[in-house]
């Protein structure tokens, strides 16, 4: 009777489908504070919830990360839509029933958790840079994680980093 029965991908190899996988990850990153919220602690979170061992979803880190980018892209998305149409207005109107006390701290609650899934999603877009700092990495505009390696790059490649302690850098005169 296991014949007649579709194994599906997730038992066959351990490792779950994309899409259950996307759905799992939809769900962490809704709880999760994008602020600090890495891709990398997005596969950690999502080889523990389907009880995987580290290291096991790195075939998929691709994939993952693709999937991290389009869900920041929506809030940010749904954020602005927000912002233009006044949502924020009426979801205040609708929280006026409640106690005075408890109104206050539930906004700041709700203003706390949306200003740190914005800022948070700001490292994963282009922003502007400063003229000195678009000079030295050579664009106008970057990602905050671009940026960073392409620091590093020139650390390294500059040989910059304290040999005693490999955490600390020599001065720069180029920055």
């Amino acid at each position: 009777s296991r014949m007649g029965r579709r194994i599906p991908q997730s038992e066959k190899m351990g490792i779950p489908t994309n899409a259950e996988l996307k759905e799992k990850l939809t769900a962490i990153l809704k709880e999760a504070n994008l602020e600090t919220f890495t891709k990398r602690a997005a596969r950690r979170e999502l080889e523990k919830a389907f009880s995987l061992g580290e290291g096991d979803l790195e075939e998929k880190k691709q994939d993952i990360a693709e999937w991290v980018e389009e869900y920041i892209e929506k809030e940010n998305e749904k954020e602005s839509d927000n912002e233009a149409s006044g949502d924020e207005k009426s979801n205040a109107d609708q929280n006026s029933d409640s106690e005075s006390d408890n109104k206050e701290e539930d906004e700041d609650k709700k203003g706390s958790s949306k200003s740190k899934k914005a800022k948070g999603a700001r490292g994963w877009k282009p922003q502007y840079l400063k003229p000195a700092l678009a000079e030295f990495v050579g664009a106008d505009q970057m990602k905050r994680t671009e940026v960073v390696k392409k620091i590093w790059d020139h650390v390294r490649s500059n040989n910059l980093q304290d040999p005693k302690n490999r955490q600390f850098l020599l001065r720069m005169r180029s920055l």
